[in-house]
Order: C-alpha cells, then sequence, then structure tokens
C-alpha cells in the first residue's frame, strides 16, 4: 500500500512540475490564455485581514492566501476542518473525519498560536487558546482569509497566523434564492443542509441549518450535530447599513477510543456567536466600522473504561465573554489607514480553578497603514495590547510588496507579535499539573520573502520563505516527582520554504502543487521539536469543462515527527477523488449530483495511534438550488 501511494504521488508532482515545462517553449500565450491565468493572480483582488481595511492583494506584504466559497464547494467539505486539510501552509490534526474534534497549526506552529475569527468573533476559547474547527459549519462561509506567519500588530494575540472567516449575505440576489443538499456516505455518514437567501427592498438576509451525523467512520466517532446560522442587514442609505448575525452548533460527539489504554473517549459541545455592525460612511475618503459581539462555547470531556464504561473523568468547561470594536479607515492618495481599538471581556469556568471561574479583561489600540508610491506599497502597523492574566505588549510591524512587472510582485515583511498563555496553563489544577499564574506572553520576531509571478508561460507560481525566533516559549516544568507546571524556559526557531504551482487548464484540466518545509527547533538543545509537523505536500489534477461537470484527484502528506510513543503512522499519501455533474438545469434552478471516494488507496495517516484516519470511504449527494 505504503509503495503503490507513494508511487501515484510522485506521478502526480512529476506531472505538476514537468507539466507546465514542457508547454513553456510552445510560444507566445493567447489572449485567453491570458486571461485565465488571471484566475490565479488577480490585479483587482481585495483583501481586508493584512491590515484590517480593504486593500490591493497585490499591496500585501504578508504572505496571505483567499479561498473563496467555490473552492470550498468543490471540495466537499463539510467543516472548517475539512476545508483547511488542503492548504498549503496549513496543517490539521484531526480525530476522526471532518465533523471531529481537529486542531490547526500554520507553518508548524503550535495549535495555541493560531488565531481564527468568524464575522469579527474570536473562536478561540481562552482554556486552551486553540480552534475547535471540526465544530464550525462550512456552508455559511463566503470566503477565509488565511494570514500565514504573525499577525499581531493587526490582530493581537496571533503568534502563527490568523484565519479570517468571512461569511455569505443576501445582497445583490435580488428574490428568494436557496440550495437543497442531501449527502449519505458509508458507516450512516451524512450531510443535510440548506439554505436561503435574497432581499426585500433594502432588507437582505442569508439562512442556512444543517445536520451532520455519523455512527463513526473510525472507532468510537459517532457524531450527532446540528447547526443553524443566520446574517440580516439594513441598508438605511448609501453610506450607512446596519448587519446582525447568530450562529448556533452543537454535537453529540464521540472522542477515539484506545484498546491498549483500555479507554474511550467524548467530547459533546455547544456553541453560540451573535455579532451587531454598523457601517457608517460620513466622508468618500472616511469609513468607520462599529461592532459588538458576544460568544459561549461549552465542551464537555469524558473519559471511560472501554471494558466497563465507568467513568474515568468527566469535566466540562464554559467560556463566554463579549466585546467590542471600533475603527475608521482613511484611503486619499497615497495612504489607505485604519485606527481601531478592540475591547473583550471573557469568562472562563472549569472545575479545576480553584475558585472555579477566571475572568479575563482585554484592550486594544491598533494603528495600520498602506502607502503606495508607484509599484511600491509600504505598510507599517503598530498595536498595544493589555492582557489583564499576563503581560501588556506592543506589536509593530513593517512590509514591502514591490510591484516588479505587470505579472510579478516581490514581498518583504517584519514583524514582532505574541501569543496570550492559555488560561488553563495559569489557573486550572489537575492530578498532574499545577498552575502557574506567572506565565508570561510567548513573543516572536519574524521575516518573510516572497515572490508571485505569472512570468513563466502557462503557469503561477509562489513562493515563500520564513523565518520565525521566539522567546518566552512555553513548555512543561516538573516541580515534583509527579507534579509539573508550565514555565516560559525555552527559545524557538521556526524557519522553512513554501512553494506554490498552479498551471493554465489543458483539455480543461489544470495541475496543483503545494509543499511547505518546516524546521522547528529547540535553540537551547538545538534538537528538532517533536510532534509537530516538519513538512507537507499537497497535489491535485483538476478538471472543469465550465459547462457541466467538475472533477478532482488530489493527494495529501504531512510528516509529523511524533514521538514514537505516540503510535502516529504517516508513511502514506491520502488521495480522494471528487466529482460533481449537472444533471438538470433551467433558467433559475439546477440540480447537481456528486459523489466522493475518500481516502482512495486505503492510507494510513495520523499523528497519534488512538485517532487513526479513516479508511477508503465512498459519500454521494444532490444539491437542488434555485
Amino acid at each position: 500500500m505504503g509503495y503503490i501511494s507513494r508511487c501515484l504521488a510522485c506521478a502526480v508532482f512529476f506531472l505538476a512540475f514537468a507539466f507546465p515545462t514542457s508547454i513553456v517553449i510552445s510560444g507566445e500565450m493567447s489572449e485567453q490564455e491570458k486571461k485565465l491565468l488571471k484566475l490565479y493572480f488577480s490585479e483587482d483582488e481585495l483583501v481586508e485581514s493584512t491590515t484590517r481595511s480593504l486593500k490591493l492583494a497585490t499591496q500585501a506584504a504578508e504572505n496571505i492566501i483567499v479561498i473563496t466559497s467555490e473552492d470550498i464547494e468543490r471540495t466537499n467539505a463539510k467543516t472548517l476542518a475539512d476545508i483547511m486539510n488542503s492548504i498549503t501552509g496549513v496543517q490539521v490534526f484531526m480525530t476522526g473525519w471532518g465533523a471531529s474534534s481537529s486542531a490547526l497549526y500554520i507553518q508548524g506552529s503550535e495549535q495555541r498560536h493560531v488565531a481564527a475569527y468568524l464575522d469579527g468573533v474570536l473562536l478561540n476559547t481562552v482554556g486552551s487558546n486553540a480552534v475547535e474547527a471540526g465544530s464550525i459549519p462550512a456552508q455559511m462561509i463566503d470566503k477565509i482569509e488565511i494570514i500565514k506567519g504573525p499577525a499581531s500588530s493587526s490582530w493581537g494575540s496571533s503568534l502563527g497566523g490568523v484565519i479570517n472567516i468571512f461569511t455569505k449575505t443576501g445582497v445583490s440576489f435580488g428574490k428568494a434564492n436557496g440550495t437543497l443538499i442531501a449527502n449519505q456516505g458509508e458507516k450512516g455518514t451524512g450531510d443535510y443542509r440548506s439554505e436561503i437567501y435574497g432581499e426585500l427592498g433594502n432588507f437582505n438576509y442569508y439562512m442556512t441549518g444543517g445536520k451532520m451525523i455519523s455512527d463513526g467512520l473510525t472507532p468510537n466517532s459517532g457524531n450527532d450535530g446540528r447547526n443553524f446560522y443566520g446574517k440580516f442587514g439594513m441598508k438605511f442609505s448609501r453610506d450607512m447599513k446596519l448587519s446582525f448575525t447568530s450562529l448556533y452548533a452543537d454535537a453529540d460527539r464521540m472522542g477515539g477510543e484506545s484498546e491498549q489504554m483500555n479507554i474511550r473517549m467524548e467530547n459533546p459541545f455547544k456553541k453560540s456567536l451573535q455579532t451587531a455592525s454598523l457601517d457608517i460612511r460620513p466622508a468618500k475618503e472616511i469609513k468607520i466600522n462599529a461592532s459588538v459581539r458576544m460568544s459561549n462555547f461549552y465542551v464537555r470531556s469524558i473519559t471511560r473504561r472501554r471494558s466497563t464504561g465507568v467513568d474515568i473523568q468527566n469535566l466540562s468547561s464554559k467560556d463566554s465573554g463579549y466585546g467590542a470594536s471600533l475603527k475608521a479607515s482613511y484611503q486619499s492618495g497615497m495612504h489607505n489607514a485604519v485606527l481601531g481599538t478592540d475591547l473583550d471581556a471573557r469568562l472562563y469556568e472549569d472545575a479545576n480553578i480553584d475558585s472555579g471561574l477566571k475572568k479575563q479583561k482585554r484592550w486594544s489600540a491598533f494603528l495600520n497603514d498602506t502607502v503606495s508610491y508607484g509599484d511600491i506599497a509600504v505598510t507599517p502597523g503598530l498595536r498595544y495590547d493589555h492582557v489583564g492574566t499576563a503581560n501588556p505588549y506592543v506589536s509593530s510591524s513593517l512590509g514591502i510588496a514591490y510591484k516588479a512587472s505587470p505579472s510579478t510582485v516581490l514581498r518583504g515583511y517584519m514583524s514582532k507579535g505574541f501569543s496570550t498563555p492559555p488560561m488553563s496553563y495559569t489557573f486550572a489544577r489537575t492530578t498532574v499539573f499545577v498552575p502557574n499564574k506567572d506565565l508570561k506572553n510567548e513573543q516572536v520576531t519574524s521575516y518573510q520573502v516572497g515572490v508571485e509571478t505569472i512570468a513563466p508561460k502557462y503557469f503561477w507560481l509562489k513562493l515563500s520563505g520564513f523565518r520565525h525566533d521566539i522567546k518566552e516559549s512555553i513548555t512543561t516544568e516538573q516541580v515534583q516527582t509527579t507534579k509539573f507546571t508550565y514555565a516560559n524556559k525555552e527559545r524557538r526557531r521556526r524557519e522553512g520554504v513554501e512553494a506554490e504551482i498552479k498551471t493554465l487548464p489543458v483539455f480543461d484540466t489544470a495541475l496543483i502543487f503545494g509543499g511547505t518545509f518546516m524546521d522547528n527547533q529547540n535553540l537551547e538543545t538545538r534538537k528538532v521539536q517533536k510532534n509537530i509537523p516538519r513538512y507537507t505536500y499537497d497535489a491535485a489534477l483538476k478538471y472543469d469543462d465550465k459547462k457541466s461537470m467538475n472533477a478532482m484527484l488530489r493527494g495529501h502528506y504531512i510528516w509529523w515527527e511524533a514521538d514514537a510513543a505516540t503510535g502516529g503512522q504517516y508513511n502514506d499519501t491520502i488521495f480522494d477523488f471528487i466529482a460533481h455533474k449537472t444533471i438538470y438545469k433551467q433558467k433559475d434552478s439546477k440540480i447537481e449530483a456528486y459523489g466522493s471516494v475518500n481516502n482512495l488507496l486505503n492510507g494510513k495517516q495520523c499523528g497519534v495511534g488512538y485517532y487513526p484516519n479513516p479508511k477508503r470511504w465512498v459519500e454521494v449527494g444532490m444539491k437542488y438550488f434555485f
């Protein structure tokens, strides 16, 4: 199995490199070919996450990637974990399938270093500082912007990077439109969703609801989940609009098992988020946004004896809070500046905390600008963060993007950033760990360079290099014979390279390759850090006739650099085949059939032995658009 998998991976990767090289000598590109290639390199594409103000993507100095709703739809992704699992530079640790508990890493970071936002609400829990990616449904997502590397001068605590999720709206759709989706797979796995959106005068709406169920594609990984999301907007005038959003999701979710350790785990959860946002444009050059938010995360962690069903551990934690943001952007002449503030109050409830609960209050002020002069855009940034449970921190950044030609952008970026210690490290006491109330922020100094180009004929190329020097890194420290704590003890360095290639379609088929190598070193011991991804690669053949059918064969691999004791198995590349076919189409409606064969070659790819990846499984479904 491993040999066949590696051979197929090598064949796809060879084509990804050899194919564009073989056609580059065939002459000048036609205007149609140039137009198609612009799909990968758009001079008009806008991004917001880098400075928190809309700007041209070609002016962004950071290593940023944009994922659209069309990209998401073609992969049959069900959750945020599914979406992230094939993105170059992002690594996902799954405990089962897409709806199982999942952790995110960017460029080999710790999961607590990655910040994720949905409609401006931080998705990280203050207890662990981690993002529960398997609990975020995919249907409502319109676009995702991912900043790889520290983004603290705009977002605060985000030493590893930021995942910023923008949701769908009903704007510009007129009458009611909608989608009905039904998907059925093996082991009782099903995904049933619907959405409706449109406008009624100056009022617009978007609503979606769904249910994800499974008897378990891996041992004890069953799921029974529900979700609802709504976004409602009112346009009072050309220069003023108001919007409200609300998300609710819950699941009775199994968490895997270990026959050797005689345990079985469960981690059911409930999650809700609400926001209100007001946008005003008092002058042509000035935009003001004011928003408020509220969130509640509740999760249980249950461990039982596999043989008897007797509880070993039954814990629950709740993370609730509210916050507000105010920002003003100014765009005129050379400048695209934004000035703003964030305020948040969070309450962390956990039985392992001495008093049962702890509060955290944060406030910040930030100023970012993009100064454009001809083909050069310079981006300075500064932010002050006051964190009630750790030391204050000033983040800074300076970037430059140079449009060397109409087809090439060069980038350089330097920043200082931080990540706040998880509150469970600071306040929670267990039978093994004692809290450390003196924990400080982990700090990073980051350097990044990159080039993005369509100068080579017939393919788009993006190359990036990074180095992140981390001090005050948190690690475990033994304080008694059987007791440990967390301490700011280590210096670490994460450095590496990324490469991405996408070819022009030939016979409606394009080739895509992305790879990341990460050297994650403890500077005290000069040893490579264990249980953190070291290198990953993704490759795909994509077919799209632009009429009624698209299909994709993709391969995904991660080397987890795991300790032998974890029992990880990750020698195989996981291949999936996905296809969509329109079988009925009228002016205002269509029906699409789709299906996928997941883990085509039945490979093994897991960082921990008792969280195996699913074996080969098949799913089919139908979509009705109206």
